[in-house]
């Protein structure tokens, strides 16, 4: 498990991207109800990581991790699969995706 403080900044950087992939969504001419459904899914779930992190509980860090790549996975693969999305918006989307995707195999 990473410390507390690594899991912290790991956490802020995913905010962020998760923040970018949902401003680029906002101007998104092309977005479809799906794309939008997870980005304020993971967008609300992030909020809560401060929280769980906070609880040191190894269990639930674990459990938020896997929920919000899981989200994340479901984000990306939305935008490969043939919908017309602005290249900002499948490059904010790729960003997040691949920041929870090495963030759920570094816990793993």
């Amino acid at each position: 498990m990473l410390r507390t403080n690594e899991l912290e900044q790991r956490f802020t950087l995913i905010g962020h991207a998760i923040g970018q992939a949902s401003q680029a969504c906002s101007v998104e001419r092309n977005m479809t109800g799906e794309l939008r459904s997870c980005i304020q899914k993971l967008d609300q779930q992030s909020d809560l990581a401060m929280e769980v992190l906070r609880s040191r509980d190894e269990a639930r860090i674990r459990k938020l991790v896997d929920d919000l790549a899981l989200l994340g996975h479901r984000a990306r693969q939305v935008c490969i699969n043939g919908v017309n999305l602005m290249p900002q918006t499948k490059e904010a989307v790729k960003w997040m995706h691949d920041e929870l995707s090495r963030l759920k195999h570094q816990l793993h």
